[in-house]
């Protein structure tokens, strides 16, 4: 015996009707995080092309590269997490 409770067909709806849509809105979040990561991508290739001040340009690589980090290590979190709760790997 392995001292764990399995659940009624009933119990499983239930805990199924609040973590699904948790599921839902967790992918929708993560879709919006590398939509967002693409476009840090797109702006920081469009840079190299532009006319602008060199100290501008460095502040905005400066603030993008930021920003795509802090994105990497969230999806980095959400992948972990997801895969100790789930087994679910990338």
């Amino acid at each position: 015996m392995t001292g764990t409770t399995k659940l009624t067909p009933f119990e499983q709806a239930q805990m199924n009707r609040k973590i699904y849509p948790a599921r839902i809105k967790l992918c929708e979040n993560v879709i919006k995080l590398i939509k967002t990561l693409e476009e840090l991508e797109t702006v920081l290739d469009a840079l190299s092309v532009q006319d602008m001040p060199v100290e501008e340009q460095d502040q905005v690589i400066k603030s993008a590269v930021k920003e795509r980090d802090a994105i990497v290590q969230q999806l980095t979190l959400i992948a972990d997490v997801w895969e100790e709760a789930e087994g679910v790997t990338a």
